[in-house]
């Protein structure tokens, strides 16, 4: 026990302590000394004093870089504080998620709703139709829906015409005429004004810029169900009596439009009234010597009339494009309340990403300001990145875009119609959106060192894999547009360089070869079959046994080197970086989140304070 109080008081005795002295108690000086120990003494003072102070800044400034690198678990263990901001994430991500959810169910039954419509309105008005064309299949069952000759042609628009006049007898939906009686039908045609061809003497006249448009309303002509449809009505007689004529040599486009009016009726909502719109088009752009014809619906609400029991009509509101049924009310709290999550996601994300370019600066003028070695006095590119959290970009990037679809989706689900442009545009936002929401869940993933070996993997092998795909693009691309050259021609699968690439990469993971084998025309040329099998055997088997085995590859180096040598790598990374060493000297169980942020105003007078060297 002496001995250990010996050498105690021996340490401390060698403990350099500055040496002050007091004025009076050393007379042998005399006065003259005075001045000197005076200035001496203050001097002193000021540089314990100094000493002292720039010791807590940089306590200070070790705990705060400490407490912002640190993952949200060790920041509620270290200041007792429950993480708030990381339930309100995981809180927008439910009702993002619940969203989308409603988006899709809410899509699928309408897009559903007007392809049944659609199918029926093909098998009612066209004729000849078969329903082996409303599956999609591939390669398809049967070739494009057209007419050839002009007896075809003008027999199906008496069939269409005949029908439609007939519909309300005919279909088992219920659908009414603009007039209770008697249907009314447009037919618009659109052409070159000038064009003459004559290929007998390969001779023409045209100006394919002065194109032109003509409407014929076909109005009060016969009421619906007369015979008179089918005794006494044909289209070419009648475009004839009314000067209405056609020339295919000119016409591009002619389409027949039926205005119908409906209510659908669900078990589950109440009924919804609407004017269809039934448009036929009978495409003439190519003049290829024979004309695509196709229908499309387009709809529109109307507001509703409640009979009552004296006969008398009550209007009802006008309802929404889209099956929301009596959730109405819920789906667009639902909007709002994603709407506000992510304003004040983002607001928060920006907050952070504004403190940590605040703790930036203010950890470049420490260094600045301190006495070590010119060459590290400033941080590195790699350490200034560390205080930019990608994260918190991701967040900020797809609560705009959920804000933007948001917006979207509740102006579609107040009007009365459905924008195509609007629903695509919509469905992007969210999508996109909610696919950065979840891969935003890898952030908090990453704090943990058994679940970071991932993301660690992926930024190693991330330049290594560039490298090899462009290298694996070169040889992609010479295949595609030798495959589209030489094959377009004798391959549906090659008829076009998209189809090609998409034939391409479907190889590559194996898929659908037989079929691409055996889809070879070999009628117009046994060199262009034996031409093709050369070229996919070569192709597979390159694309198969040697790139993408050699990408595998490249993604499993990767992972075994950083699980291997995880430890080794996370040390190197600390002892190569200026801003690491910095932090770790002060130890983490010295740590006790002590300090508290400043309020907004003060770190704004700390921002300017910084950036122009103000005290």
């Amino acid at each position: 026990m002496e001995s250990n109080k010996q050498e105690h008081n021996n340490n401390n005795n060698n403990i350099e302590r500055p040496k002050v002295s007091f004025i009076g108690i050393n007379d042998a000086d005399g006065d003259d000394n005075d001045n000197d120990q005076s200035t001496t003494l203050s001097h002193q003072e000021e540089l314990l004093l100094s000493n002292n102070f720039s010791i807590i800044d940089k306590e200070h400034l070790q705990q705060k870089l400490r407490f912002y690198f640190m993952s949200p678990l060790d920041k509620w263990r270290t200041k007792k504080r429950f993480p708030f901001k990381l339930l309100f994430q995981m809180l927008k991500i439910i009702f993002v998620t619940f969203q989308l959810i409603n988006f899709g169910q809410e899509m699928s039954d309408y897009i559903t709703q007007d392809d049944h419509i659609e199918n029926a309105f093909r098998n009612i008005l066209l004729d000849d139709w078969d329903q082996t064309r409303e599956v999609f299949a591939y390669p398809p069952a049967t070739g494009d829906y057209a007419v050839y000759t002009t007896q075809h042609f003008y027999s199906s628009l008496d069939f269409a015409i005949r029908k439609f006049s007939n519909l309300s007898k005919l279909s088992v939906g219920c659908f009414g005429f603009e007039r209770q009686e008697y249907p009314r039908f447009l037919i618009r045609k659109t052409f070159f004004t000038k064009r003459k061809l004559d290929p007998t003497n390969f001779a023409y006249n045209l100006d394919n810029n002065n194109i032109d448009s003509e409407i014929l309303d076909i109005d009060n002509l016969y009421p619906s169900g007369d015979q008179k449809w089918y005794d006494e009505f044909t289209t070419k007689n009648y475009f004839h009596s009314k000067n209405f004529t056609l020339s295919f040599d000119s016409l591009m486009k002619l389409q027949l439009i039926f205005p119908l009016r409906t209510i659908l009726l669900d078990d589950e909502i109440l009924p919804r009234c609407f004017d269809f719109n039934i448009t036929i088009i009978y495409d003439n752009h190519a003049h290829d010597a024979m004309i695509k014809v196709n229908l499309k619906i387009n709809r529109q609400a109307r507001s509703c009339h409640y009979i009552n029991q004296d006969g008398t009509l009550q209007q009802q509101s006008i309802g929404t494009g889209l099956n929301l049924g009596s959730n109405i009310e819920l789906i667009m709290a639902i909007n709002y309340t994603v709407i506000l999550f992510c304003s004040i996601s983002t607001m928060l994300c920006i907050r952070s990403l504004y403190r940590g370019q605040l703790l930036r600066l203010e950890t470049e003028k420490y260094f600045n300001e301190s006495s070590l070695p010119d060459d590290k006095k400033k941080l590195s590119f790699e350490d200034k990145m560390e205080f930019i959290d990608i994260g918190l970009m991701i967040i900020c990037l797809n609560d705009f875009l959920i804000i933007c679809g948001s917006i979207m989706k509740i102006r579609m689900e107040s009007s009365d119609s459905m924008d195509s442009i609007l629903y695509t545009s919509c469905s992007l936002f969210l999508g996109i959106g909610n696919l950065l929401v979840w891969l935003g869940l890898l952030r908090y993933f990453a704090y943990f060192q058994s679940y970071n070996i991932l993301i660690v993997t992926l930024k190693k092998s991330i330049p290594n894999v560039l490298r090899f795909c462009l290298c694996a693009f070169l040889v992609y691309g010479g295949f595609c547009f030798c495959g589209w050259v030489v094959l377009g021609p004798h391959h549906l699968k090659f008829r076009t360089l998209s189809s090609t690439l998409e034939c391409l990469f479907s190889l590559m993971n194996g898929d659908d070869m037989f079929a691409t084998f055996f889809s070879t025309d070999v009628r117009k040329s046994t060199l262009i079959w034996w031409f093709s099998r050369i070229y996919l055997y070569l192709f597979i088997s390159l694309s198969i046994y040697v790139i993408v085995s050699l990408f595998i590859a490249i993604i499993l180096d990767a992972y075994e080197s950083v699980r291997d040598s995880y430890k080794e790598i996370d040390s190197l990374s600390k002892s190569e970086s200026l801003l690491k060493k910095f932090i770790d000297e002060y130890p983490l169980e010295n740590f006790d989140g002590g300090f508290h942020n400043n309020s907004i105003v003060d770190q704004i007078q700390n921002y300017f304070r910084i950036c122009f060297g103000r005290s």
